[in-house]
């Protein structure tokens, strides 16, 4: 009872743990949480001047603080009208101050260890009880807090700008500079790729880039779009932690020994923090250090019994199966844990950053010198615990941004920055045979190595035999690209455009079982003609069928065991003649 229906429908049947009232190694005693600072408090608005008054008079508590009036101030000596309004105004805030300032430091900044008992499955499904033991993170972090600054603006927030020393070789082109800086793009072009009756919805984008900056790119290089967390699940993550009412409250964080974690701006809000800085959504999964740390927080004995099943299963079976079940975001897990009212400074310090997402870059400078193409498809999952629709982040913010431009809106730019190039690279060597395997968006590079081809050729550059194979689910819905494929195989800049249709035949096809009907030309072009071999698009699945498929064409084509495939096939990897950009 007590906890809401969020809470409930979140909650899973865990092997988890009994008798979780922690016992704490003698070397390592719980730290109590930290009282009411009457000091930082006034600290926070620069009023530490009346400290000493104020505990004279008896005014130590939240409390007593709450019984201040402007008569009272004036008898304390807060001679000012400014300094009085002040005063009262956070006294008004106070619940939400007092919340912030005691919750802004950690329990302990020392290392500690809870022991635990817990009860988990052996084989045969018996259950056992073991003692474990848990490590807490220690935070590093300190929070001050200062007013907005004068007339109200907000405090612009100090990025940590650090030169990227690990790529700095013994000389810099002023391309390589280039590639390091950010840009704010302007969308010059957004087209849907995609009918109205695909399962994804597909995007094509061009923006705006400097000329300096496309000439430097070579197709295989990526884009780097860096969006924002949206502005309703900051907002409900301020309201669960209570600091809504303070959220424009600008602070200054520092480091007390330990790493810094670079993403964290020096100075900003809360709520900026929380919306450009934080994944809040956790979309690669809350870390196990995450959930230590918030355990370390909950009062609650169910709270902490749930979190320390996932801290210290040694299988990680409980936490792996509760994160695929229900992908939880931070507020997700809050809810969850409704006692847990967590440090802000511990909370931040291990709040993994918000990455920007990549995009493989699907045109070529000698095409389009002012501009990038990419595209993307709009993510959108349902959990399976609740079955409740997930968007991804940065697609459905792309998505809702091309629409309001397709509708006449004006749109802010994108803050976009470029990739170094890897291995994943448009080959400089014309004459050696090409084959592209990319189903889906996974076409994108390979649109920009073919407009690369063609400017080449154009040029009277001869070049070897070019294979595509490409895949969606039908002709009519997500095939994409298809005009312009098309016409780079008549223009003979393409040799042969191999397609899969994976819902158009009784059984599914994909671009592997093309592959496979093709063995004998792709050994060839491959192994004995010293061609490349180009995968991009999905980790799961497509890209280790095509990897397991391959080795197979190596094997039947060379005559040898699929041990010696193997090898055979390490050393193309070794060499750069199988190159795969995928993602999951």
């Amino acid at each position: 009872g007590g906890k809401d229906a969020t809470a409930s429908c979140l909650s899973p049947t865990l092997p988890g743990m009994v008798n979780l009232e922690p016992t704490f190694s003698a070397e390592a005693p719980p730290a109590e949480r930290p009282p009411f600072d009457l000091r930082a408090w006034l600290s926070s608005f620069d009023m530490v001047m009346f400290y000493d008054r104020l505990v004279e008079a008896g005014y130590t508590t939240p409390e007593e603080l709450r019984g201040l009036t402007t008569e009272t101030l004036i008898g304390l000596g807060v001679a000012t009208v400014r300094q009085r309004r002040l005063f009262l105004s956070e006294i008004r805030a106070m619940q939400d101050n007092i919340s912030l300032l005691v919750a802004a430091q950690p329990v302990s900044d020392a290392p500690r260890k809870k022991r635990m008992v817990v009860r988990s499955k052996k084989t045969g499904g018996k259950v056992g009880v073991k003692l474990v033991t848990i490590d807490f993170p220690p935070c590093h972090l300190r929070l001050r807090f200062r007013d907005t600054e004068a007339g109200g603006g907000e405090v612009e927030d100090d990025t940590n700008e650090e030169e990227d020393d690990d790529d700095v070789g013994v000389e810099s082109s002023a391309a390589d500079r280039a590639l390091c800086a950010h840009y704010d793009a302007n969308v010059l072009l957004g087209r849907v790729l995609t009918s109205p009756a695909a399962v994804k919805k597909v995007w094509h984008c061009e923006i705006a880039l400097p000329e300096d900056v496309v000439l430097a790119i070579t197709p295989g290089q990526s884009v780097d779009i860096h969006c924002t967390n949206r502005e309703e699940d900051v907002e409900a993550l301020l309201q669960h932690l209570r600091l809504a009412q303070t959220a424009e409250r600008t602070f200054e964080i520092s480091a007390k020994g330990g790493d810094w974690p670079s993403h964290l701006p020096r100075r900003g809000t809360i709520r900026n923090v929380f919306r450009q800085y934080c994944d809040i959504l956790l979309q690669n999964h809350p870390s196990r250090s995450l959930l230590r740390v918030l355990l370390e927080y909950c009062t609650d004995k169910g709270d902490r019994e749930f979190l320390g099943g996932l801290c210290a299963s040694g299988d990680l079976h409980a936490y792996h199966s509760y994160m695929a079940e229900h992908r939880p975001s931070l507020l997700d897990l809050l809810r969850r844990v409704p006692s847990c009212k967590p440090s802000l400074a511990h909370l931040l310090q291990v709040l993994p950053p918000l990455t920007p997402r990549s995009y493989s870059v699907a045109s070529s400078p000698h095409t389009t010198p002012d501009r990038v193409a990419f595209c993307f498809s709009v993510v959108r999952y349902a959990v399976p615990s609740t079955g409740e629709e997930r968007r991804g982040l940065c697609s459905s913010w792309l998505d809702g941004l091309l629409t309001r431009r397709a509708a006449g809106e004006a749109v802010p730019a994108l803050r976009v920055s470029v990739r170094r190039p890897t291995a994943f690279s448009v080959p400089a060597d014309l004459h050696r045979p090409l084959v592209m395997v990319g189903p889906g968006t996974g076409v994108a590079p390979f649109r920009g190595f073919l407009q690369h081809r063609q400017a080449q050729a154009a040029g009277g550059a001869a070049h070897g035999p070019c294979w595509l194979f490409f895949g969606c689910r039908t002709e009519r819905d997500d095939y994409l690209y298809s005009p312009e494929l098309r016409e780079f195989e008549a223009q003979g800049v393409l040799g042969n455009l191999v397609v899969a249709f994976s819902r158009e035949e009784r059984e599914a096809v994909y671009v592997q079982h093309r592959l496979r009907e093709h063995a004998d030309r792709i050994y060839e072009l491959l192994v004995r003609e010293e061609g490349r071999l180009y995968v991009c698009g999905d980790l799961e699945h497509m890209a280790k069928d095509v990897r397991r498929v391959t080795k197979e064409i190596i094997a039947k084509g060379a005559g040898v065991t699929a041990e010696e495939a193997d090898l055979l096939f390490a050393k193309l990897v070794e060499r750069g003649q199988y190159v795969v950009e995928a993602w999951s």
